[in-house]
């Protein structure tokens, strides 16, 4: 059906023709027909190989949610509301949004938010911390941004959660000490 397709395109999206092909053939193998469960294990398993962890299919909405409710009508109604309805919104020039920045001290909710909004357009969250980014090794950190981001705009559509983003600014003119400005390529990059 014409549903199935469309949905096969947009949980392979990411994968090359090469990675479609087999794992579709190793689903159709094990299952004998299409399980999407398994095709989004798979693409999960590009992340998880970056040291990504992924959320899928979080059982909680925004109605786990406690508070935030200007919050979360403006998330229902400028986010979730275009992803869900792309003809439409398209149709009267909405765009979907690019990001979103939540701050606030830890223990607030933010990362439940993220995966609550997971819940509510469908999409996978992909977590992703701040501290993960660096390596001892130079050129190493801005290697992992490439591949990270690489991987991440090939699976699209989907949400990035960067956790302790604070972590990657600093004041100008304070790097750390033998850190070499990795830190602003690394947030440029990801800028």
């Amino acid at each position: 059906s014409k549903e199935t397709r469309e949905s096969i395109v947009n949980i392979t999206g990411g994968f090359d023709l090469n990675q479609t092909e087999g794992k579709l053939g190793e689903v159709l193998s094990m299952t004998g027909g299409l399980s999407m469960r398994a095709i989004k294990e798979a693409k999960a398993d590009l992340f998880r190989a970056l040291g990504l962890s992924v959320v899928q299919d979080w059982p909680h909405g925004f109605e786990s949610v406690g508070g935030y409710e200007k919050l979360k009508k403006y998330v229902r109604d400028e986010v979730v509301a275009p992803i869900k309805m792309r003809d439409r919104a398209a149709a009267y020039g909405i765009r979907v949004a690019k990001g979103m920045v939540l701050f606030g001290p830890p223990g607030t909710g933010k990362t439940h938010f993220a995966k609550a909004l997971s819940n509510e357009v469908g999409i996978p969250v992909v977590m992703l911390s701040g501290a993960d980014l660096f390596s001892k090794y130079v050129g190493e950190s801005e290697q992992r941004v490439r591949s990270i981001t690489r991987a991440i705009e090939a699976t699209a559509p989907g949400i990035l959660f960067i956790d302790e983003i604070d972590q990657l600014g600093r004041k100008r003119g304070s790097e750390g000490e033998g850190d070499s400005g990795t830190s602003r390529r690394v947030l440029n990059q990801l800028l």
